[in-house]
């Protein structure tokens, strides 16, 4: 039994030692990667997830104004994720100290192939390192931390010149000049993402809709509506593509295309959406129905459904009554005050 314990402690070290961070071997860098992987960087993600759906389901929308395309920019908000973001930190903190190759791999032979000489070039060789300083650059963005966030990136692009990681790094560069106001140099990055033929299909939502969120704030609707058109095309995620038909329904209405704001409106209400965002998609159906005669009677049968549910009731009036330019209303304001006064003499 002694003997055995001996040999299992004698293997213990030894695959420990064959796996040190000193050595570039097969084996070491299999052990760092899956350790990294599944031990670490796993846990550490899952706790960025946890934080974002934190933030984004505290998110409270002004459908008053246009939608922002994102939900990080409320620094209280974000204030609610910080301990999650503190644990994904940690965790991508401990890949990068504990898991870190940089030791080249030891080829017997001068004679290297192309691949191999492109191997023995590269600054990192664990796999994971890359991604954690990635997440670890993201913790810190959601954290409102832009320079720290920054310091990262540029780290990123220097260590990883030709990683494909490197396209994710600058999109969050350009949203952390955004959220500092530094429109020029968001731009700039941007503009040059766009026009590299190399771009990943993978990044196109998160590029096109960072670009339509810096075309809102400067106010040119006509390219946020063609950008975010853009990152509507290639989003997976269910609840980011009924945002981005929500924005460019406002987005249309803006620009008075009231046909396609209507066309977007009626796509939001059939995916679905929370009873908010559904009410106000219908109230902003009413407000476009003069250009759209057929939909009339629906509408007014609609608001009135609306003005019967206590849920929407005062929503409703608040909404509908000072809009006395929506033809609808004006048709249907002398029936709604006869409404409100019968059934609701008195408002909060």
């Amino acid at each position: 039994m002694k003997n055995l314990f001996k040999i299992a402690v004698f293997f213990a070290v030894l695959i420990l030692t064959s796996c040190s961070t000193q050595k570039n071997t097969f084996v070491s860098r299999s052990y760092h990667s899956i350790i990294s992987h599944y031990n670490i960087y796993f846990n550490g993600k899952e706790s960025f997830k946890r934080g974002v759906s934190r933030i984004n389901d505290g998110y409270k929308n002004n459908y008053n104004e246009l939608l922002e395309v994102f939900t990080y920019g409320d620094k209280d908000l974000n204030a609610s994720a910080l301990s999650d973001m503190d644990n994904a930190i940690k965790k991508c903190s401990k890949v990068i100290t504990f898991h870190s190759i940089k030791s080249k791999p030891n080829y017997k032979t001068n004679k290297l192939s192309a691949s191999e000489k492109e191997f023995m070039s590269r600054n990192e060789y664990n796999n994971w390192v890359d991604d954690s300083y990635m997440l670890l650059a993201k913790a810190n963005f959601y954290k409102n931390d832009f320079s720290e966030a920054n310091k990262t990136i540029t780290f990123i692009l220097r260590e990883f010149p030709k990683d494909p990681i490197r396209y994710d790094a600058l999109i969050w560069q350009a949203r952390i000049h955004l959220q500092s106001a530094e429109f020029t140099e968001a731009e700039k990055i941007l503009a040059n993402l766009e026009s590299d033929k190399k771009f990943p299909k993978k990044y196109q939502s998160d590029l096109y809709s960072t670009y339509a969120d810096f075309n809102i704030k400067k106010q040119q609707y006509k390219a946020a509506t063609q950008n975010l058109t853009k990152a509507l095309a290639s989003a997976t995620n269910k609840q980011t593509k009924l945002r981005y038909t929500y924005i460019l329904a406002q987005l249309y209405q803006i620009q008075n295309e009231d046909e396609k704001a209507i066309e977007f409106y009626r796509k939001v209400v059939k995916m679905n959406p929370p009873y908010e965002m559904t009410f106000n998609s219908r109230i902003n159906l009413a407000g476009l129905a003069g250009v759209d005669s057929k939909g009339n009677k629906s509408i007014k049968s609609q608001l009135y459904k609306m003005l019967k549910d206590q849920r929407t009731r005062i929503s409703v009036i608040r909404f509908i009554l000072p809009l006395r330019t929506w033809k609808c209303v004006r048709k249907m304001k002398r029936k709604l005050l006869n409404y409100i006064n019968s059934r609701l003499p008195i408002l909060p």
